[in-house]
């Protein structure tokens, strides 16, 4: 059906969807600001639907790997958390004018010409969505869009950024270092029930729970009202003409007829219609629940058990918009319908546990021991740095453990073996010759480092020339 089509379309945000707050649990981790598997999962959700409703039966399991939509659903993910994260250090802001100009612009709300709230709202309930929601979601989006506008405007680059970007690549150092472990120093620390408590309060968060929660769920399954359908010629032909993409025969360069290919399409009619039975049986049975004609309690509904998001707990059906719609509903929520590969859910939360900072008295062991060890850190870097604000670094086969890194250089993601550390390589390249000792020691992970260049290999720039062009198109 048209409105199908319609909340299909409509839902398909790639990346500009609002995701809630992410967990310890994760999937990667942008300028601090987590994304969480749950989001992770949300967008590579979307991406498949889209695919399966283009392709169909067509879709294979190899076809799908094929075509990378693991790694782009976290690039969407990771390009989105850079956008904003630009948007905000810029102050680009989206007015409520704006915002509502947006909307009514959009022809997909359009009868007879213009902007219909009645077509709106119908729109926004078939997708699970609230008006304030879809205002929230659309203005992320078009924070984005006025981010990437802003992004293309800054983008003047000189022959100097070019060079310097060239240098940064091209420039390549080993190091000695030493290592202060900061384990090596956490006996030393001084911890009284004052400092203790003192650290609790500033560092309370990493000692936080997970929210916890339990779903109950009626699950209808498409295949319960395939023998419902009765395909009809119109729209077995409209069946068709939509999905005409799937049934060009590639070798021969020709669209196969419907004759040709008419069971296959007869079954995706009937998959079709069958889903829209179901969304709609859902949909009828939420009402009800709303109106208050029935209940969670008098329905023959499955309960999971309490659990964390993104935790992969075998007692959850394995599609992952179940999860995402689990912490994505309100508590308070009489519930959600969402549609799956497999057939339509009603979800509501039967409990939720909300994360807490639980009392020191509760982790106190865990807090000492943490406490120590960032005490152990202060340490270190106070150890390591009086030999290297003197400028004297250990010899080999002294009294100190002296190592060697890798060569690398200021493009690195990390110094290699240690880690990542934008200030150490920032010292280290301030001066990039052999013999350079940076005056401070840095902390990376759990020791505190100091680092001595011993071999430098300077960029050859006479192929300068040859790679400005593309160095200057990645700027």
């Amino acid at each position: 059906s048209m409105l199908g089509i319609i909340i299909f379309v409509f839902v398909f945000y790639f990346g500009y969807g609002t995701f809630r707050s992410a967990q310890k649990t994760f999937a990667a981790e942008v300028n601090g600001v987590t994304i969480s598997l749950a989001q992770y999962s949300q967008s590579l959700a979307q991406m498949e639907d889209f695919y399966r409703r283009t392709f169909g039966s067509q879709l294979s399991p190899e076809l799908l790997e094929q075509l990378g939509l693991k790694d782009r659903a976290i690039e969407v993910l990771i390009e989105r958390a850079l956008l904003m994260d630009y948007a905000q250090s810029k102050n680009i802001n989206v007015s409520d004018e704006e915002l509502n100009a947006a909307i009514k612009a959009q022809q997909i709300f359009f009868a007879n010409g213009a902007f219909d709230q009645d077509r709106y709202l119908a729109i926004l309930k078939a997708n699970s969505l609230t008006h304030q929601q879809y205002k929230d979601e659309k203005r992320i989006e078009l924070t984005l869009s006025k981010a990437q506008e802003s992004l293309k405007d800054a983008a003047n680059v000189t022959d100097q950024d070019v060079e310097n970007e060239y240098r940064a690549k091209n420039t390549y150092v080993t190091c000695e270092y030493v290592a202060f472990k900061a384990e090596d120093y956490a006996a030393k620390a001084v911890v009284t029930e004052e400092k203790l408590a003192e650290f609790y309060a500033k560092e309370g968060e990493a000692f936080k729970t997970e929210e916890k929660r339990s779903a109950r769920y009626v699950f209808f399954p498409a295949s319960k009202y395939m023998a419902e359908v009765q395909p009809d010629e119109d729209g077995i032909k409209k069946t068709y003409q939509a999905r005409a993409g799937l049934f060009y025969d590639e070798a021969a360069k020709r669209q196969k007829t419907l004759e040709e290919v008419r069971s296959q399409v007869v079954e995706l009619y009937k998959l079709e219609k069958a889903h829209e039975k179901a969304y709609a049986a859902a949909d009828n049975l939420l009402m009800d629940i709303e109106d208050k004609k029935t209940s969670w309690d008098k329905l023959s509904a499955t309960t999971t058990p309490m659990v964390t998001r993104g935790e992969n707990n075998p007692a959850l059906p394995a599609d992952p918009r179940f999860a995402a719609a689990l912490f994505g509903i309100s508590p308070s929520s009489p519930g959600e319908v969402f549609d799956t590969g497999e057939g339509v859910y009603l979800l509501s939360i039967a409990v939720a546990q909300p994360s807490e900072i639980p009392p020191l008295a509760r982790v106190r062991e865990q807090v000492r021991a943490r406490f120590a060890l960032e005490e152990g850190k202060k340490l270190a870097k106070e150890a390591a740095e009086k030999l290297s604000l003197k400028q004297i670094f250990p010899s080999v086969g002294g009294s100190y453990n002296v190592l060697k890194t890798e060569s690398f250089n200021k493009k690195a993601d990390s110094i290699p073996p240690i880690g990542a550390s934008e200030k150490a390589e920032e010292a280290i390249f301030a001066n990039p010759t052999a013999g350079f000792i940076p005056s401070s020691a840095f902390v990376i992970g759990d020791a505190a480092y100091i680092f001595k260049v011993v071999a430098v290999k300077l960029p050859e720039m006479i192929q300068l020339p040859s790679q400005s062009a593309s160095i200057r198109q990645e700027l």
